[in-house]
């Protein structure tokens, strides 16, 4: 159900544990509650783990988030838009839906590891739903229920099981804690074990074949909002969410107004225009954002909107096909890792994911010199995820000076990197390759 992986690749992979919160969004006096909820956010942070909860100011869910932001942990939230919009300081990251099946559906994806506080009927559901999965086969990821929702909770399933309408057979991964400190010692026993049979997230797309991947985005299948690059965006079905790609993140780092300001910038493979619009945010006197996806152009167009940007054209086309006669002083460009065929290869969302071979990097590079001003450069981020990458781009970039902006190792045989690469002077007789960087290559940011 799960991908297996050893400890040491998972540290290099820069995976943490999910700790998702099942609790009340309604404010609460009782002492025992707070205390407990106060207890296990602290917990799970000082463990270096990843907070998830139902992303809500008020109630166990705000203090939860609070008491981790504060105790230097991570909190991801995952929200009801419609319900409580508002992106509070303490998520690191968080995604807002308008279905509440598809935001459980998230809060489920995101755990390693469920947590039931004292809650009303959502908190309930949240917990039946996992439960009922464990009895059907499709869910062996522990639940912990502490006291009083775990006495509530028994009950329950001693009242429907007395009148006959309850399996005789309880799964074997509902655990019951009196208190908060009986939960964070089974959290690490549960951990424990999964660090020695080497369990990994199913979700953590670092560790995930393009198939993988694929299979995990298209189950959400509405646009939902996330939080990129300290704002709020909104990603459509069929397109790729950046918040949650690591080199999204890095690439959205180094798009700063030294490099912007007053250019003309492409955009291409633009997705949900995340980058171009960073771009326009930074001082760009144009960009060009392209797509071939016409999902990715419709989801551009409303993040435009959203920034109130005038100075965004959003074409539909392949590389730069949509281009026309225009230049740019500054191309982004973030294609695909995966070098492999996905088999339901008819969607829109394999674009996103995964391409035939090399054929766009590859086109790509044909052309690009074509719609550079002089002076021009190229932002590439890419990566050898798949073997042999790195080769066929060192190959490509031979003719141009190249320079490493940003590197990051993600698993003992892939690293993302950022590239700021540039056609060279006619006059200058330097020969420079991407792996004779080695300086430069060896850095980790």
């Amino acid at each position: 159900m799960h991908t297996m992986i050893s400890v040491e690749e998972k540290k290099k992979l820069g995976f943490k544990y999910h700790v998702t919160l099942m609790c009340s969004g309604n404010d609460t006096e009782n002492e025992k509650y707070l205390r407990d909820a106060t207890s296990i956010a602290k917990g799970i942070a000082q463990r270096d783990f990843v907070l998830v909860n139902g992303a809500s100011k008020a109630g166990l869910m705000g203090v939860t988030g609070r008491v981790a932001y504060e105790a230097g942990g991570e909190v991801y939230g995952v929200g009801l838009k419609d319900y409580e919009a508002e992106i509070y300081p303490w998520f690191s990251n968080w995604e807002g839906f308008s279905s509440y099946n598809l935001r459980i559906r998230r809060l489920t994806d995101l755990a390693d590891v469920f947590i039931a506080l004292a809650g009303g009927l959502g908190t309930l559901h949240e917990v039946l739903d996992v439960h009922i999965n464990q009895f059907l086969g499709k869910e062996n990821r522990p639940v912990i229920i502490v006291s009083p929702m775990a006495e509530l909770y028994k009950d329950l399933c001693n009242r429907v099981k007395e009148e006959g309408l309850y399996w005789d057979k309880l799964p074997e991964h509902i655990y019951y804690a009196k208190d908060a400190e009986e939960a964070l010692s089974m959290l690490d026993k549960i951990t424990a074990e999964y660090d020695e049979v080497g369990y990994i997230n199913k979700s953590y797309y670092p560790a995930l074949s393009s198939e993988g991947i694929y299979e995990n985005m298209k189950q959400y299948d509405e646009k939902f909002n996330i939080l990129y690059a300290d704002r709020e965006w909104v990603v459509y079905p069929d397109v790729y969410p950046p918040n949650r790609f690591r080199s999204s993140l890095t690439f959205a780092k180094h798009i700063t107004k030294d490099l912007c300001k007053d250019k003309v910038i492409f955009d291409i493979g633009c997705g949900p225009g995340n980058l171009g619009i960073l771009g326009a945010l930074n001082g760009a006197k144009k960009v060009i954002s392209v797509d071939i996806n016409p999902a990715a152009v419709a989801n551009t167009k409303e993040n435009v909107a959203r920034f109130k940007l005038k100075n965004v054209d959003v074409r539909e086309g392949s590389v730069f096909t949509a281009v026309g006669q225009e230049k740019a002083n500054v191309i982004f460009f973030h294609p695909p890792f995966h070098q492999e065929k996905i088999k339901d290869n008819h969607t829109r969302l394999m674009n996103s994911v995964s391409t035939d071979g090399f054929n766009v990097l590859d086109r790509f590079f044909e052309n690009v010199e074509e719609y550079l001003k002089p002076q021009g450069r190229i932002y590439l981020g890419f990566s050898n995820k798949d073997k042999n990458s790195l080769t066929h781009l060192d190959k490509l970039t031979k003719k141009y000076d190249v320079s490493i902006v940003a590197h990051e190792f993600v698993g003992s045989s892939a690293d993302y990197r950022l590239y700021d690469i540039q056609p060279r002077k006619e006059k200058s007789s330097k020969l420079l390759s991407l792996f004779s960087l080695k300086k430069e290559a060896t850095k980790e940011v």
